[in-house]
């Protein structure tokens, strides 16, 4: 196998060497790790790891030594099958910043398993030797297999689903539409089909550690529309959501506002890094309620909003009885040292903006919040 030795190094050794500092620079931003942040940091180590084994299986492709051939292929394996789990997981990586939604994530996992096991099967069987996407040779030389297509058939069929989701989105969702899917899919591609034309030159695994970084430059703009504390969206999103709506891009919007009842009691008892947990667990709570069409929001202190555009009274009493389901789940199988409670109110907006809306939830609010302590005085 003829390969450029330097021009190997200098590839694969730059898109590692990114993807360190990458992390790095991430890893000392973070305050609290959310799911998107957790698969993001998934696909760099991968992408690392990939760069890597990149290098060992040129540089041992043809040597005979002890254990090569069984080492050929498990590099291999590792280094196609990581080629499709990047694609996989950029799409719930996709889904989930697109619309801030844990269940959707999980939603677009199972409807895109089945590609990712048919090619983790076919490279469980072609560490027997069967030849299906690689083989490697009594020479320890390796061969692309008969249905190698189907890998790259997989993976830009994955880039293509994250750029329906994005579209799927801008006709739905009252987002900010600055998610840079194609900084990161327009790269991929190019590199792969290089790399799959022309097998020798290492392209693939430089163009995604470059396209993350790019991605990660761009998503500073969003960053500041998010709470930290909770990972949900922010008050500022919130002005900018409901200025959006002014503009009659959409009809028919709900919210929903909530206030932790008895939060002051869990500082107080347990201390305020409880009390940032409790924050924490709610934001994680809301993520895993909302879906398409909806939007979890903290507002401040305790306060969290649920917006949900093109939506109905009936639609918005839905969605406060599945939060109050996982709050209930949370309490009874939760390990923690304190329960949650909140009290919620409703309210369809009519115009006059954030501060309007907020009102007339706020005011909704209160009379459940009234009615909670109402009942407590008499416990």
């Amino acid at each position: 196998m003829n390969f450029n030795l330097p021009e190997l190094l200098v590839a694969n050794g730059t898109g590692s060497a990114l993807v360190i500092l990458l992390y790095m620079s991430r890893v000392k931003s973070y305050k609290t790790k959310t799911i998107g942040e957790q698969l993001f940091d998934s696909m760099l180590i991968i992408t690392l790891l990939a760069n890597l084994l990149e290098i060992v299986t040129f540089l041992i492709d043809g040597k005979d030594f002890a254990f090569c051939h069984v080492l050929q292929l498990a590099i291999n394996a590792v280094c196609i099958g990581s080629t499709v789990v990047i694609g996989f997981l950029w799409c719930l990586y996709t889904a989930f910043r697109t619309y801030r939604s844990s269940r959707h994530m999980r939603e677009t996992a199972v409807r895109l398993c089945l590609p990712l096991a048919a090619v983790m099967l076919l490279l469980l069987a072609d560490l027997s030797g069967a030849g299906y996407l690689f083989e490697i040779s009594s020479e320890n030389v390796y061969h692309r297999g008969a249905l190698s297509p189907l890998v790259y058939l997989v993976l830009f069929s994955y880039y293509v689903y994250s750029i329906v989701i994005v579209c799927r989105s801008r006709k739905k969702e009252p987002h900010v539409q600055f998610f840079p899917v194609l900084y990161f899919v327009g790269p991929c591609i190019v590199g792969t089909i290089i790399q799959g034309l022309f097998y020798g030159i290492t392209l693939g695994w430089m163009t995604v550690s470059v396209a993350f970084v790019f991605v990660q430059l761009n998503l500073q703009n969003e960053n500041t529309f998010i709470d930290d504390q909770s990972g949900l969206y922010n008050r500022n999103y919130f002005s900018y959501i409901v200025d959006h709506l002014e503009h009659g891009c959409h009809e028919n919007v709900y919210g929903i506002m909530m206030d932790v009842n008895g939060f002051k009691k869990i500082n107080d008892t347990y201390g305020h890094i409880t009390g940032d947990d409790a924050i924490r667990c709610i934001g994680a709570l809301l993520l895993e309620s909302v879906s398409v069409g909806s939007m979890a929001l903290r507002i401040g202190g305790d306060e969290f909003v649920v917006a949900l555009t093109d939506s109905s009274w009936e639609e918005t009493e839905e969605m406060q009885q599945r939060i109050l389901d996982h709050l209930n789940r949370f309490n009874q199988t939760g390990n923690k040292r304190y329960t949650l409670s909140i009290s919620m109110g409703s309210a369809h907006y009519t115009g006059g903006g954030a501060e309007a809306f907020l009102s007339a939830m706020d005011e909704r609010l209160y009379e459940c919040k009234r009615q909670y302590y109402h009942e407590q005085d008499h416990q």
